[in-house]
């Protein structure tokens, strides 16, 4: 691994802002102590912002130069989730926790910032950074592009990273083109028959169209579908009834839809459409199906993929490079690379064994140390296209 000294330099400065905001971990558009943090921090630099979507940011360095911006994105945003870690900057915040890696996130940016501070007098073009809420729900850079951000200097190529504790430390995924896939949510109610328990055939049982449409659905992805179209709808709820000898009339549920392409949730929404038609005649029943469309697919553009393998490889080797995106999850910066070309990538961090608890885990965690590689790729990236 090579790592310039300057960068080195600022290991505990960047494991510092890491352990800062994992103790404060905030739920979507309500990080107000992490922006004030993030304030407090510019404010000491003589640095201004613009905010954005109510808790966001945005920093430019070099906004007098008359050029296009480049743009680095980190999200603020942590979980509903209880931290059972034990360590001494665990969550402050009972109920919530930093269990995706956002808080690295924002401590490679801002150290990342903090170098080009010192160095801004090298730049030709304009740097921002923006510190983005609500990536976990609601999707707040969509908020953000609205708003303006890719505006005032205008954003000509955006960057980004996701730590992977399931990759290796000082290990990067990279993927041209699709890099995630489109998440989109659904809700069904079954309008069904109610009655006693004892006497099913005066009835017409919603939880029983329930779980014939759901093992139906699921025949129908694993064949109606090309074995090499990815695709995952997964049901993650289901709702009747309050009493054991009651019958409901009603059943909800709930789920995931994730494709790589429109044309595969076009089919989907098609096939489900008719298996809802076939079980409405069979049993007289109703059925609402509701498609609530969520996050765009990552586009990858290739020529920035390219500029971050080529950095990559100076810093870990062409052995610390793997094909590998965030598969069938979803993240909300497919919005700022819908409007503007660029790269979101994988830093590995799960050490050598890959023992850390998964994302989205009570106990999630991952190796500190390997944050560096990704201050020292961004720090690349800005010295080839920025300065």
């Amino acid at each position: 691994m090579k790592v310039s000294d300057e960068i080195k330099n600022r290991y505990e400065e960047l494991i510092g802002l890491r352990r800062q905001f994992h103790k404060i971990p905030e739920l979507y558009f309500q990080e107000f102590e992490t922006s004030k943090l993030i304030k407090k921090l510019l404010d000491e630099r003589g640095l201004s912002y613009e905010t954005y979507a109510k808790t966001g940011l945005a920093v430019t360095i070099g906004k007098e130069i008359k050029q296009d911006a480049l743009m680095f994105r980190a999200d603020m945003d942590a979980l509903e989730i209880h931290e059972e870690n034990t360590f001494d900057y665990c969550s402050t915040h009972p109920g919530h926790m930093h269990a995706c890696g956002h808080d690295a996130h924002m401590a490679i940016a801002l150290t990342t910032l903090f170098w080009l501070l010192e160095n801004q007098d090298q730049l030709t073009r304009p740097v921002k950074f923006v510190f983005q809420p609500a990536e976990e729900k609601s999707g707040g850079a969509k908020v953000m592009v609205a708003e303006g951000v890719l505006e005032n200097p205008k954003v000509s190529q955006v960057f980004g990273l996701h730590i992977a504790n399931r990759i290796p430390s000082y290990v990067l995924g990279l993927k041209k083109g699709i890099g995630s896939s489109f998440c989109d949510e659904f809700k069904i109610k079954i309008v069904g028959k109610g009655g006693h328990g004892a006497r099913p055939y005066q009835c017409v049982e919603p939880i029983i169209l329930a779980t014939q449409f759901i093992n139906d659905v699921q025949v129908m992805m694993a064949r109606s579908l090309n074995a090499l179209d990815s695709a995952v709808l997964t049901f993650t709820s289901i709702h009747s009834g309050k009493s054991f000898n009651v019958i409901d009339d009603t059943c909800t549920l709930g789920g995931t839809l994730r494709t790589l392409s429109i044309k595969s949730r076009d089919l989907i929404m098609l096939k489900i459409s008719n298996k809802v038609k076939a079980l409405e005649q069979e049993h007289n029943c109703k059925i609402d199906f509701e498609l609530i469309e969520g996050y765009p697919a990552i586009q990858n553009d290739e020529d920035a993929t390219d500029l971050v393998a080529k950095i990559a490889n100076g810093i870990v080797g062409k052995e610390g490079i793997i094909e590998d995106g965030l598969g069938m999850g979803g993240e909300d910066v497919a919005y700022f690379l819908q409007e503007v070309p660029g790269c979101y990538f994988l830093l590995g961090v799960g050490g050598e064994n890959l023992e850390y608890s998964p994302h989205h885990c009570s106990t999630f965690d991952f190796e500190e140390e390997a944050l560096i590689v990704g201050v020292e790729i961004f720090k690349q990236i800005i010295e080839e296209i920025a300065m």
